[in-house]
């Protein structure tokens, strides 16, 4: 691994935040396309002028350093600059799946608390309890006093709401922020099913956010070169470490999907040209099997992440075949933020197909048998 790479992420992002990642990628590759879409693209320093501007927006509502930002939104820019705005305003923010069903996702906003909600008009039939048409009198949500919605870029579209257009044109009138939060500050809770199959929520922090992210983009000799493509929801850890903020390490750039389909996942990656493919392995299955599905279209594939799942050494075979991607393999839990294991790009057949890989950077493991014995090695 080149030793500037190592440098890069082991020492300038060891013990930092979200929004001094971002800082210095802003400054460092000011120029390069962090985001991109079909519509627009954002380099590193337009994501870092909106990121702060929407953060000094929603200091300007009256939320303050510790409060909760529930943001249900598809894979999106707008849900990227989103999750960087709330950490530099010190925010946690609480993101919930667009796919949740209503009693889902009135019950993860009722156990988280938000004061904030940034959303849009697709998703808002779901939520009758926040009263849209004055969210500040939601008997069932008391704390939630701010619905924001991206929809329109100027003049709310829904009776009550805050246009993202708004709350940004009023930023510019406020006084920058002054950076608060710390590395050991939380910066998101991120549901989790666990073990015991119902929802809960783990808090985790800024600074082992950035860490694994960058334990990741080295594993993956990720590059400012590199373009990984945004297919795992961004609402769940595998979406946001590996995907959002391993990407950011790296200075490279990221191509978000907005809902998953396998044939869309195939064009974004053609047109995008992308590198870095991350996803469950039913994810892969579906892509491989989908009657689109032309190796050529994979060429600029270069690696990615199976993980989420078991991952059957056949499937990770025809992927490396045919889709021209060295794929690592990992093992991770939300709790860790998420990843605790990978695999190597020099590893062996065996290693790299049959395992999952050794321990991360700064990550303890021990095997301990059904009564919590210690097993040996």
């Amino acid at each position: 691994m080149p030793e500037e790479l190592i440098d890069m992420t082991f020492e300038t992002f060891y013990h930092t935040t979200l929004g001094e990642l971002l800082t210095t990628q802003a400054s460092r590759h000011a120029d390069k396309i962090f985001l991109w879409s079909d519509d627009e693209v954002w380099t590193y320093a337009e994501a870092e002028k909106q990121a702060n501007a929407l953060a000094a927006g929603l200091r300007g509502l009256g939320l303050e350093p510790g409060d909760r930002i529930s943001i249900i939104l598809p894979n999106t820019p707008a849900y990227v600059l989103a999750i960087f705005a709330a950490a530099k305003a010190g925010l946690i923010f609480t993101p919930i799946n667009v796919r949740r069903k209503k009693d889902e996702v009135l019950a993860r906003l009722g156990k988280t608390s938000p004061s904030a909600l940034i959303t849009n008009a697709e998703h808002l039939p779901m939520l009758p309890a926040l009263r849209v048409e004055d969210p500040r009198q939601g008997a069932d949500f008391p704390r939630l006093k701010h619905l924001i919605t991206v929809d329109s870029p100027t003049g709310g579209a829904v009776a009550g709401a805050i246009a993202w257009g708004d709350l940004l044109a009023a930023a510019v009138k406020a006084a920058p922020l002054t950076p608060t939060a710390k590395p050991d500050d939380p910066a998101a809770i991120l549901y989790t099913l666990g073990n015991s199959g119902a929802p809960r929520g783990a808090t985790l922090t800024q600074g082992a956010l950035v860490r694994n992210a960058a334990g990741i983009a080295a594993t993956l000799a990720a590059t400012p070169d590199d373009v990984f493509l945004g297919a795992v929801p961004f609402s769940n850890a595998f979406g946001l470490t590996p995907t959002i903020l391993a990407c950011a390490v790296a200075g490279a750039t990221l191509a978000p999907l907005p809902i998953y389909h396998p044939g869309d996942a195939l064009a974004l990656i053609e047109k995008a040209k992308v590198t870095v493919h991350h996803g469950v392995p039913t994810m892969f299955a579906l892509e491989l099997n989908h009657p689109d599905f032309r190796p050529e279209r994979c060429a600029t594939l270069r690696v990615g992440i199976m993980s989420g799942a078991a991952c059957p050494p056949e499937l990770v075979s025809r992927v490396r075949d045919h889709m021209h991607s060295n794929l690592i393999l990992a093992y991770g839990l939300t709790e860790a933020s998420p990843s605790v294991t990978m695999t190597h790009l020099d590893d062996g057949p065996v290693t790299a197909t049959r395992t999952v890989g050794r321990p991360m950077e700064g990550v303890s493991l021990k095997v301990v048998g059904p009564g919590g014995e210690p097993l040996p090695d």
